[in-house]
C-alpha cells in the first residue's frame, strides 16, 4: 500500500510560501510598531511635563538644573538652586520614585560629601528612555567621576530628554565654583530658558506663555552612537550641565542676537556636516520630535521649523508670543 504524506518538495514549497506571507504582513507591521513606540514616547514626555508642574506647585518653581556636570543629586539638599543635581532628580518624588531620591541621605547638606548613591546613577527609569532609540538598560559614561558620588562605575542610567536651556549656548554662568550650598548664587547672564543650571523659574516667570514656551523634549543623539558615550550624551541623567560636549541633559535653540539656529534633527551617524547637532533637540522619530511645553502638553514639533521660530519657543520672555506650528 502506497503511503502518503509530505515529500520533501511540499515541505520545501510550504516553507516558501509562509516566507512569502510574512514577507507580506511585515512591512504593515512596522510602521504600527513606530506609531506605538512615538505614543510610547509621548507618554513619557507627558509624565515628565505633569511631575514638572506638580514640582512647581509644591516647591514653587519649576525643577532647577542643578550645577555642573560633575555633580548629581543629593536628596539632603532639598529642592531649588541648592540642589546640585540636575532636573531629573529633582522630579524623582513627582514620579513616583521617592525611595530613589532617598537614597544616601545623611541628614547632612554638604555639596562635595561622597553620598553612596551608585544605586541611583545605576537605575535607569522607563520614563526617561524612548522605546525608539534605547532598550530600558544603562548605557556606558563619559562622565565618571562626580564628585558628591561614590559612583565608580563605567555605565549607567542616561535620558532621551533634555530639559530647555532656551536660546543661548551652555555657559555654566551659576554654579561651576560651588563648594557648598550656602555658597552665593550668582549669574553674569541667566539663561533664557526655563531650565538651566542653578534656575528657580516660575510659572509667572514665563511672561511668552505657559502653552507656547518650551520645557522638556526629545534630545538628538548620534544614531551610530547609542550604545556609547558620544558627543551631548556621556553624563549621567542626574548630573548638571556642561559647556561642551559632555552636556547631556540640555538642549538650546540656538542664539537670537546672532541667529545662530540650533535646528531640531533626526538623530543620525556624526559627520563633518553635522558636528554641533548634538546641542539641540531632535529625536529618533521621523519627520517630528516631541516635546513636553510649560503647561504640561505635548506636542510634536516638525523638523522643518523655521530656526527663529523654534528660538522664539524656546525663549520664556522675549515678547514674541508665537502659536505653535502646525
Amino acid at each position: 500500500m502506497k503511503r502518503s504524506g509530505f515529500t520533501l518538495v511540499d515541505l520545501l514549497a510550504t516553507i516558501f510560501i509562509l516566507l512569502v506571507g510574512f514577507m507580506l504582513i511585515l512591512p504593515p507591521l512596522q510602521p504600527a510598531r513606530e506609531a506605538a513606540r512615538q505614543m510610547q514616547c509621548g507618554n513619557n514626555l507627558k509624565q515628565q511635563g505633569l511631575a514638572a508642574l506638580n514640582h512647581e506647585a509644591s516647591s514653587r518653581t519649576y525643577p532647577s538644573g542643578g550645577w555642573n556636570v560633575n555633580y548629581v543629586g543629593d536628596p539632603d539638599c532639598g529642592f531649588g538652586p541648592k540642589q546640585p543635581g540636575t532636573w531629573t532628580f529633582s522630579m524623582l518624588p513627582f514620579l513616583e520614585q521617592n525611595a530613589l531620591f532617598m537614597v544616601g541621605m545623611t541628614g547632612k547638606a554638604e555639596a562635595c560629601e561622597r553620598k553612596e548613591n551608585s544605586e541611583v546613577l545605576e537605575t535607569s527609569l522607563a520614563c526617561f528612555m524612548c522605546p525608539t532609540r534605547n532598550e530600558f538598560q544603562a548605557l556606558p559614561l563619559g562622565v565618571t567621576d562626580y564628585l558628591n558620588s561614590n559612583f565608580t562605575g563605567s555605565q549607567g542610567a542616561k535620558s532621551d530628554y533634555a530639559a530647555n536651556y532656551g536660546t543661548t549656548v551652555m555657559k555654566i554662568g551659576n554654579a561651576i565654583s560651588y563648594e557648598t550650598p550656602e555658597d552665593e548664587i550668582t549669574s553674569p547672564e541667566e539663561p533664557t530658558g526655563v531650565i538651566f543650571d542653578a534656575s528657580a523659574v516660575t510659572i509667572g516667570d514665563i511672561t511668552d506663555g505657559t502653552t507656547n514656551t518650551y520645557l522638556i523634549g526629545e534630545k538628538f543623539v548620534y544614531s551610530d552612537q547609542y550604545e556609547q558615550a558620544g558627543p551631548g550624551d556621556k553624563a549621567s541623567m542626574y548630573a548638571g550641565i556642561a559647556d561642551n560636549d559632555s552636556n547631556s541633559n540640555f538642549r538650546s535653540a540656538g542664539v537670537l542676537e546672532t541667529k545662530e539656529w540650533f535646528l531640531p534633527t533626526q538623530d543620525a551617524a556624526q559627520t563633518e556636516a553635522n558636528q554641533g547637532a548634538w546641542r539641540g533637540f531632535g529625536s529618533a522619530h521621523a519627520g517630528s520630535f516631541g516635546i513636553a511645553m510649560c503647561d504640561g502638553s505635548v506636542q510634536r514639533i516638525s523638523y522643518e521649523i523655521d530656526g527663529e521660530t523654534s528660538a522664539r519657543l524656546a525663549d520664556r520672555k522675549d515678547g514674541h508670543l508665537l502659536p505653535l506650528p502646525e
